[in-house]
């Protein structure tokens, strides 16, 4: 008997490169996935599910006994949300990335995802780099210093970083953000 949750309704998933005869989908608007093979007369919930980088995913055969996979929140999303503006990414608004119940999905473009990935209580903030914008306003001072013919290298080795950062920072490639004053020359 299959467990229901109120108002749960069910959509026929059909992928392009799935044989339909063989194997068929339904999907719910709580994320849940059912599955018929050609040997069952009913269907049954998929209960082997795989997590890539905390997503919810399923294997299927394609067509040429290939196996492919397919998230879950976004299957849930293109059979149940509107997509006027054709947004590709689909984004968790609760950021539980197991959750994948409508309410909890919404069609963003990248800058969308972006900025709501950068609300995410739980992402990691990155430690331990070797510069600090005041270290880097330092080497670019001596950079600047046409006076001081202290080498590439040496300036690399006192920071403890590469000769190529050092010319990346110099081109400005990297850390471009950091300004000097015009008197600190």
């Amino acid at each position: 008997m299959i467990e229901q949750y109120i108002p749960e309704e069910w959509k026929d998933f059909n992928l392009n490169d799935c044989d339909p005869e063989l194997i068929a989908y339904k999907i719910s608007n709580y994320g849940r996935v059912m599955i018929k093979t050609k040997t069952s007369t009913q269907y049954r919930f998929l209960e082997k599910f795989v997590y890539a980088s905390g997503f919810k995913m399923f294997f299927y055969k394609k067509k040429g006994n290939k196996s492919a996979s397919f998230y879950v929140h976004r299957a849930v999303a293109i059979l149940f949300l509107e997509n006027k503006e054709n947004k590709k990414f689909v984004i968790h608004l609760n950021h539980d990335l197991k959750d994948n119940t409508i309410i909890n999905l919404k069609w963003v473009n990248r800058k969308e995802l972006v900025s709501h990935q950068q609300k995410n209580p739980k992402r990691q903030t990155k430690k331990g780099y070797k510069l600090s914008e005041g270290r880097v306003r330092i080497i670019k001072k001596r950079l600047a210093n046409k006076n001081n013919k202290t080498r590439i290298k040496m300036i690399a080795k006192q920071f403890g970083v590469s000769t190529m950062q050092i010319w990346r920072i110099k081109s400005g490639e990297n850390w471009s953000h950091v300004k000097l004053d015009d008197n600190s020359k």
